[in-house]
């Protein structure tokens, strides 16, 4: 039950895209309440409570956990090449998340802000899928938003699948307090992922930031929340997420590094 944008985890927590990190979903379709999760740290959620499986002592018995949601990912990328045997990673990633059931409560929560589903993602249309991966807010002061201050927000994009050409983005939000000056902007043209990991054209920050102000009467808050519609050539795709900590007050975050029996790095 931690931010991993906060706490890093690792193996899930690197950059390389070929990486899906998952978070585990319960019957309810909601994420569960020990699940990790983070806008731009993890992908995607899947079935991780009550699973029913087999057992070393020739037996079953219910578990849970995010290894469990974790293998009903594995299984749709089976599927997505079995359909599609030519599929590279990229496709195969870009249909697990163009493929996701949207929910709300996963708004901010989540990259894709979904949850897997299998038929969606061997139907999908091939169309760039982009998410957020970084959030910065960039001031003259300390880098955090606070009543009275204009800033500009950096929203750095990732393109996950097919290339995305005469890409824009507009900004809005319902907070009463926060103005935005200027609301759409332009990226760079992005790559669908090569298969050379080590390069970086699948990402890109905007030509021109964001421009916002917080109203000088407000009060301090916890988090703005902020949606982003994003236009590719081919389609639209929304995308929420909130600033929060010290990207409003400059307060430093304190939290525990999880430990586990088997998390030696840690």
């Amino acid at each position: 039950d931690m931010n991993n944008d906060l706490v890093t985890d690792y193996p899930s927590g690197f950059t390389n895209p070929n990486i899906i990190s998952v978070a585990s979903s319960n019957q309810q379709d909601q994420l569960s309440s020990w699940s990790q999760f983070g806008k731009l740290s993890v992908d995607i959620m899947a079935p991780g409570e009550n699973i029913y499986t087999a057992f070393s002592d020739n037996g079953y018995q219910f578990s849970e956990g995010t290894s469990f949601a974790t293998g009903y990912v594995s299984g749709v990328a089976a599927l997505i090449k079995a359909r599609f045997p030519d599929a590279s990673y990229a496709e195969i990633k870009g249909r697990i998340f163009a493929g996701a059931k949207q929910l709300d409560s996963l708004d901010t929560l989540l990259a894709s802000q979904g949850r897997i589903n299998a038929n969606n993602s061997l139907t999908a249309d091939p169309n760039p899928v982009l998410v957020i991966r970084e959030i910065n807010v960039k001031d003259t002061n300390n880098q955090a938003l606070e009543p009275g201050e204009t800033v500009e927000l950096e929203v750095v994009l990732e393109n996950v699948w097919r290339d995305a050409n005469s890409v824009s983005a507009t900004l809005t939000s319902t907070d009463p307090d926060i103005s935005i000056n200027l609301a759409t902007v332009d990226y760079p043209d992005m790559a669908e992922p090569d298969t050379d990991l080590s390069t970086s054209n699948h990402f890109a920050s905007p030509t021109v930031n964001f421009n916002i102000t917080l109203d000088e009467t407000a009060s301090i808050k916890p988090e703005i929340s902020f949606t982003i519609l994003i236009n590719t050539e081919d389609n639209i795709i929304k995308r929420d997420f909130t600033i929060t900590g010290n990207q409003l007050h400059n307060q430093l975050i304190n939290n525990t590094i999880q430990r586990h029996e088997q998390d030696e790095i840690h």
